[in-house]
């Protein structure tokens, strides 16, 4: 996912316009590579399987692990590795008669990089902290003497 590249051009008027050109061209193919590994994985179970290839890493699964894991019938788990990677998010390695596969690294902290793009403004994201409410004593929760529940007078 690159940047803003800007060319020379010898009519220094066209430069502005050549430029948000360029920009706005790079742009859409950034969008258009995350668009697609965001549909990859907008399905449950392949999003599952996904994510359980990403916790094996580089040591990668067969098909065959995925299955026991996940109980995914052969036919759509087939459906769901070809999906993945016509997204680029996983790879695929044929070790004698096995396939194994694996993350794409490179993606994956392409994704994470476009996600964060200009987040927090600009600046350092820092984690938001929620605190807990403070515990007070039953006497904080009393109404003022002035109001009666009701049905009293």
């Amino acid at each position: 996912m690159g940047g803003v590249e800007i060319h020379e051009i010898s009519n220094s008027a066209n430069l502005c316009h050549h430029s948000v050109i360029y920009f706005y061209y790079h742009r859409n193919m950034e969008n258009k590579i995350a668009v697609k590994a965001f549909l990859a994985l907008g399905q449950e179970s392949r999003l599952n399987v996904f994510r359980l290839i990403v916790q094996k890493g580089d040591v990668g699964l067969t098909p065959k692990d995925i299955v026991e894991v996940l109980g995914i019938p052969n036919a759509t788990l087939s459906f769901h590795l070809k999906e993945l990677l016509q997204a680029d998010l996983i790879v695929v390695e044929r070790v004698s008669r096995n396939l194994f596969y694996r993350p794409n690294p490179n993606i994956i902290n392409e994704l994470s990089a476009f996600l964060m793009d200009n987040c927090c403004g600009g600046k350092s994201c820092v984690p938001v902290v929620i605190k807990p409410i403070a515990t007070s004593s039953p006497q904080e929760h009393q109404a003022p003497s002035n109001i009666k529940p009701i049905g009293t007078s």
